[in-house]
């Protein structure tokens, strides 16, 4: 007989954009004569690109044809585009990768959430406070054990290494929610207690190409 999982009754709702949209809503609700300015919570603000349009339109012509239909794509993405951003490695970073090791997916934040389920369950899992929720989220459900790591004034928003000893830590760097860039030493201290602990790092990268020094 199949049963329900119960980590899923330990879940809260710390999608903080939802609450901010629900808010909204109630506000609307009780005061219908009141504008609310919204900003954009959560949202994108800015069309899509002419080449990137461009670039779209032409794979649904191609798809439309019979001569140029493709069928489904490659199993772990595009190749040009994986062979793209290999190079693009090498030449930014000066990392060795080979185009098998890209899978370009449908985002970052359900390859976020299913990355944990790689590992055995009951694991305590480090991530930085303030949190992206899917990291919280993801791992309750899988039945894992959080442990935060404090983001403060006092510590410049760039935690230290766990008090204790941990099976996976979650890593942003430029930071979501606070936007603090870790230096290469603050990272190196928390990859040497990695190494010690045998702790695997789940490093999220969104936005590191606005890092400009």
């Amino acid at each position: 007989m199949a049963t329900l999982n119960p980590t899923y009754d330990t879940l809260q709702s710390s999608y903080v954009f939802r609450q901010v949209n629900q808010k909204a809503l109630e506000f609307t609700r009780t005061n219908p004569d009141k504008p609310i300015l919204k900003m954009g919570v959560g949202n994108t603000t800015l069309p899509l690109t002419t080449i990137v349009v461009d670039a779209l339109h032409k794979a649904v012509d191609k798809l439309s044809v019979a001569a140029t239909y493709s069928g489904y794509g490659d199993e772990l993405g595009e190749a040009p585009l994986r062979s793209k951003l290999a190079e693009y490695y090498q030449k930014t970073y000066n990392v060795t990768l080979t185009p098998e090791e890209f899978i370009l997916s449908d985002g970052a934040k359900s390859d976020t959430a299913n990355i944990p389920s790689i590992f055995t369950n009951n694991a305590t899992v480090a991530v930085q406070n303030p949190v992206y929720p899917v990291y919280v989220e993801s791992n309750i459900a899988l039945g894992n054990q959080i442990q935060y790591m404090p983001c403060t004034s006092e510590n410049n928003f760039v935690p230290s290494k766990p008090e204790a000893s941990v099976e996976i830590m979650y890593l942003c760097s430029p930071n979501n929610p606070t936007g603090t860039v870790a230096t290469r030493e603050q990272l190196q201290e928390l990859v040497d207690y990695a190494n010690q602990n045998s702790t695997v790092i789940v490093f999220d990268a969104a936005y590191s190409a606005f890092i400009r020094d």
